[in-house]
């Protein structure tokens, strides 16, 4: 009785244990600025949109396309580069 009962709590705290931990994790898309997973001409209006200061919102993480720690016409070209397929490969490195 007393073991049954041990084991049932340990299910139950294994259980809660279980949806607190994230089952999946999302990888970063770079170039992906507005986080519908793909990396496409919409993202390049969105963040030229963006660089111009159009009070749009975009995801400024996926959108530094050379890590420099800003978002702006660098990474707007290298975009457009990525998306011509000039360049293969985001984060750009040069």
């Amino acid at each position: 009785m007393v073991k049954s009962r041990k084991i049932s709590i340990l299910l139950a705290v294994a259980m809660l244990v279980s949806i607190m931990i994230p089952t999946t994790a999302f990888a970063k898309l770079y170039g992906d600025v507005n986080d519908d997973g793909k990396v496409n001409s919409t993202d390049a209006v969105a963040l030229k949109r963006y660089v111009l200061r159009s009070g749009i919102s975009i995801n400024t993480d996926n959108a530094d396309l050379n890590e420099d720690g800003r978002v702006n016409s660098t990474d707007l070209g290298i975009l457009k580069r990525y998306i011509l397929k000039e360049i293969d490969t985001l984060p750009y490195k040069n």
